[in-house]
């Protein structure tokens, strides 16, 4: 490629992140600003947060051993996802978390919380079942601008090749991470009551920004030798591009691209930001379904360096702004009547989406003929 066309890139390239780094700041000023409104205003429902009568009653078991998921753990470990959205300060968040574990049989190790709004809405839970460890971080909320501000920060930071925002929100739960997977002498408030065992299966889950800071995670637990690769599992839903392509390339180095599981649905347009034409990169072994389908395992396409998009995916983003069509065919979703207004683009990112194409039904739903409840 000439100079010319080079440079002419690195200048796009940097006036996009001029353009994130403004449009972050004012995110992050109005996300304070939110913040004291909705302790005004406390009746402000979140997108993303359901009632306790969605959530399986039932006990939720996984293996004892680390394999391939099948769609019934993968729709539980989509369970456990969406119940990452969960996590809040208040009493009654607090109760409504513990309550649905103690129903599936898990017992919380730990509860990551924003302090003081300095986590930028980093939230999520490590939680033991009777042969596996889970944690699991929720992903942006809509209606929170400061979760927003995390995902527009996109240029690398202190940890090269890696989505700034991203990056920043997985250091900040590090040395919570850190605490669990090691073993301590005390148990008590919010610490962890030990490391898990010694060869159990560890799953990192996580949706939308919550997937990203699952797979830094995961990366970071192997590259510092914390945890045999061959008992970890990651597993996300409708994530975004976590780095650049050295972080692919070392993600790919290290074996965990292999032990990943991608999962994106339908119009879902998180899985194509930030753009490939600015150097992020995809990881992990992919399994998609259309709108309104059905994941199939025998569609799985195995990881490898993520090909050229045959329609670049600024111009696909620009195709689905100018078209924006109403999720009118979608069923309804559990939580905020709010859905209902989403264009398909959005609609198709969350969660009931993932788990109706996972075969799940929710509340008082039939898909596929099983039960939520059902383990």
């Amino acid at each position: 490629m000439p100079l010319k066309n080079e440079l002419g890139d690195m200048n796009r390239v940097e006036k996009r992140g001029l353009v994130a780094a403004v449009a972050t700041a004012i995110l992050r000023l109005a996300g304070r600003l939110q913040s004291v409104l909705r302790r005004v205003f406390p009746g402000i429902t979140p997108l993303t947060q359901w009632p306790e009568a969605c959530y399986p009653t039932a006990p939720q078991t996984l293996p004892d051993i680390a394999r391939q998921p099948d769609l019934a753990i993968l729709r539980k470990l989509c369970w456990a996802a969406q119940l990452a959205y969960e996590v809040g300060d208040s009493p009654r968040e607090t109760d409504k978390l513990a309550r649905i574990l103690r129903r599936w049989n898990w017992t919380t190790r730990h509860v990551f919380l924003p302090v003081d709004g300095s986590r930028r809405g980093v939230r999520g839970y490590i939680a033991e079942t009777a042969t596996a460890t889970v944690i699991a971080f929720s992903g942006t909320e809509p209606t929170n601008l400061t979760d927003w501000a995390t995902d527009l920060d996109f240029a690398p930071g202190d940890d090269p090749g890696i989505h700034g925002g991203f990056a920043d929100a997985a250091a900040l739960i590090w040395d919570d991470i850190l605490s669990a997977m090691r073993p301590s002498d005390s148990a008590g408030g919010n610490a962890a009551a030990g490391a898990p065992a010694p060869g159990r299966p560890l799953f990192l889950i996580g949706h939308s920004l919550g997937a990203a800071i699952a797979a830094i995670t995961a990366f970071h637990l192997v590259e510092s030798g914390l945890v045999d690769i061959t008992r970890l599992q990651a597993v996300t839903f409708g994530m975004p591009r976590t780095g650049l392509a050295d972080f692919a390339a070392a993600y790919r180095g290290c074996g965990l691209a292999a032990r990943t599981w991608r999962l994106t649905q339908g119009a879902d347009l998180v899985p194509l930001v930030p753009p490939y034409r600015i150097g992020f990169r995809h990881v992990g072994n992919l399994l998609a379904c259309p709108h309104l389908g059905s994941f199939d395992l025998a569609t799985l396409v195995a990881d490898r360096p993520e090909p050229v998009p045959a329609l670049a995916d600024l111009d696909s983003i620009k195709n689905f702004l100018r078209s924006l069509p109403l999720s009118i065919d979608t069923p309804p979703f559990p939580g905020s009547r709010l859905a209902v207004l989403l264009p398909r683009q959005f609609r198709d990112h969350l969660t009931d989406c993932y788990l109706r194409a996972l075969g799940e039904r929710i509340g008082g739903e039939r898909i596929g003929g099983e039960p939520s409840g059902g383990g």
